[in-house]
């Protein structure tokens, strides 16, 4: 990140050249490069693993032919925790996901997305799922949840605090006049 939260050096994880970087600390003055840095790259640590999930096409042919594997909420939970990590204790997420199959649901709101472990557990230990609907202070990884998606589900993610009436308007909206059949509050 450029005279930001990470120093020069390690703009983007390091991503570009010590030359460029130098250029850019040349001809742009200190005060466009913070405001640069806010608005192009707010979240660096993300758009680094991004780009790291897309530079490799053939570990992730690899990873979704694993997930397409998967069968049980085990298996799911295990993938989760190996490529998307999340913060659910194994026991207490797998009698969830067995208890919320039975009510079918189609339209999930989850709050509170840490790093896409549990909205991937969701839209997949659940067949019937349709839609995704995830909010958080900072949205992560979502190159890898839209990567890992079923072909039949529609995804929305929403940065912002849970308690913001916007937010809660974005959620509606995203829900197109229907309601949500099952709220996963992290």
């Amino acid at each position: 990140m450029i005279d930001g939260p990470m120093s020069e050096t390690k703009f983007m994880g390091g991503v570009l050249p010590e030359p460029v970087r130098n250029l850019f600390r040349a001809v742009v003055p200190h005060n466009l490069r913070v405001k640069a840095n806010a608005k192009l790259f707010p979240h660096p640590q993300n758009m680094a693993r991004a780009l790291s999930f897309l530079a490799h096409p053939a570990e992730r042919r690899r990873r979704r032919a694993e997930l397409r594997r998967c069968e049980t909420p085990g298996d799911y939970f295990a993938f989760a925790t190996t490529y998307m990590k999340h913060q659910q204790w194994r026991q207490e997420i797998l009698g969830f996901l067995n208890f919320a199959k039975d009510f079918k649901p189609v339209r999930i709101c989850e709050l509170g997305m840490f790093q896409g472990g549990t909205n991937l557990m969701l839209t997949h230990a659940l067949p019937t799922v349709e839609q995704i609907i995830g909010v958080d202070m900072f949205v992560r990884n979502t190159t890898q949840l839209k990567y890992y998606a079923k072909p039949n589900q529609r995804q929305t993610y929403i940065e912002g605090k849970t308690c913001d009436k916007r937010i809660l308007d974005k959620v509606s909206k995203a829900l197109h006049g229907e309601k949500v059949d099952l709220l996963f509050i992290d």
